[in-house]
């Protein structure tokens, strides 16, 4: 009988750990939390190396809430943002659950604990007379949120976060844990003020990525549609000039010709506009073949406007080694280059050269031309630049070849590159493979 009342009692006891295995839970945690001694400079290392090895600063905001109950010794945490807006949420929390959150009643008191960079604990805000005016508020504030204490984090005198904890394992907040806390927040101000600049560059960058699709759009679409007009203009000027429409005056011819060349100029424009579009959405495929380089430059040179007093010399002859790339644009790269050489070289000369390097083929066109100023090398590559960007230039175009040129390189797997001297020419190098490569976008591999 005895035997029996003891299984009984023993019984009963073990259902009544495991009912209360929680809070058997809370006094193991608080026993060794109270055995483990904060060290407040080796805390800030590891918490320094914990934040490096953060591979995306996003991660922060949870990492936030599982550093500080882990390494302060709280229950839980949560965290707390302000919008743009102004209007506060939750953006994480962990083992805390707020029972709800609504914060239109008790702004006063998020007001106020914004204004003071010191914790606010429940046991001062009953105790401290300063928060009599909106103790009722600021209750409201901690059973919403299931906390016992907040902390806010600032940057710069503007407070940028809310940390809410939940009762310490050690069964209060001493005077170390303080310590501790307030190096801590210092850290996690820093490193959330780092997290917002990232995501403001990120959502910049998205935006700017937006426009360029945009832009690109409408390069397409406006070339496409004034090249159908353009060609009708420039076809009927050619056809009334060869008398297609009766016998015509000197004068007139003279009229239709430069109708005719101001066509084709716009049309180049526009040809230029949407290649660099396809281009820039890497919508350019190209058709690789072994090339033969001086039948290429032979096709394009009764395309050149030549200009007289200009010596042209091409240094390329049936021997030269071939290169693997697209014929039609590498015909466009040479047509550009020379083209280029020859408007702004007023008397003088224009030579092709090539050398091998490598697995490269070096190319140069050179020129006794105006030449290039310093600080204007760097950035006549880019897009809509000229060596003379003033609206009174003497030479006209959008500044297009060069950027156009470039890519198109780069997409062979070659690179293009200048070297100028201001009123003694320029010489631009460029390469191209000599054995078959595929199509490379720099842009997407950088």
């Amino acid at each position: 009988m005895l035997g029996a009342v003891s299984l009984l009692g023993l019984v009963i006891f073990v259902l009544k750990m495991i009912l209360n295995w929680s809070s058997v839970s809370r006094f193991f945690q608080r026993f060794f939390h109270q055995q483990a001694k904060l060290d407040v400079s080796s805390t800030v290392k590891d918490l320094l190396t914990r934040l490096s090895e953060l591979s995306d600063p996003r991660d922060v905001y949870s990492f936030m809430v599982n550093y500080a109950t882990e390494t302060l010794g709280v229950l839980g945490c949560s965290l707390l943002l302000c919008d743009e807006k102004g209007a506060w949420y939750i953006k994480t929390q962990h083992n805390l659950k707020p029972l709800q959150f609504n914060l239109d009643d008790i702004r006063n008191f998020v007001s106020l604990i914004s204004k003071r960079k010191n914790l606010l604990t429940k046991k001062e805000l009953m105790t401290d007379d300063d928060w009599r005016a909106c103790r009722c508020e600021a209750l409201r504030y901690f059973v919403q949120l299931s906390c016992e204490a907040c902390l806010p984090l600032y940057s710069q005198k503007k407070v940028i976060a809310l940390l809410n904890f939940d009762s310490p394992l050690s069964g209060e907040f001493t005077a170390e844990w303080y310590e501790l806390m307030q190096v801590i927040a210092v850290q996690f101000s820093q490193s959330l003020q780092n997290t917002f600049l990232y995501e403001k560059l990120a959502r910049q960058n998205q935006a700017l990525k937006q426009a360029n699709i945009l832009k690109n759009q409408l390069l397409s679409n406006v070339s496409h549609e004034l090249r159908t007009p353009l060609n009708a203009i420039i076809g009927l000027s050619e056809m009334m000039i060869d008398g297609a429409d009766g016998e015509m005056t000197e004068e007139q011819i003279a009229h239709l010709s430069l109708i005719r060349q101001s066509g084709i100029r716009l049309s180049d424009t526009l040809n230029a506009l949407f290649n660099l579009s396809k281009l820039e959405s890497h919508q350019l495929t190209l058709d690789i073949h072994r090339l033969d380089l001086h039948q290429i430059v032979s096709e394009v040179m009764p395309t050149l406007s030549l200009r007289k007093g200009i010596d042209l010399s091409i240094h390329l002859n049936p021997n030269t080694p071939g290169v693997y790339g697209d014929q039609e644009k590498i015909a466009q790269v040479f047509k550009h280059l020379l083209d280029n050489a020859m408007k702004f070289t007023k008397r003088g000369s224009v030579s092709v050269d090539a050398a091998k390097i490598g697995e490269m083929l070096r190319i140069s066109v050179k020129d006794t031309g105006v030449g290039i100023p310093p600080e204007k090398r760097k950035k006549i590559f880019d897009g809509f630049v000229q060596g003379d960007g003033s609206e009174t230039r003497e030479f006209a175009g959008l500044g297009l070849g060069l950027t156009i040129t470039k890519k198109i390189v780069e997409l062979h797997g070659g690179r293009l590159w200048v070297s100028s001297k201001a009123n003694r020419g320029s010489e631009f190098s460029f390469t191209l493979p000599l054995k078959p490569v595929g199509v490379r976008h720099p842009e997407l591999s950088a």
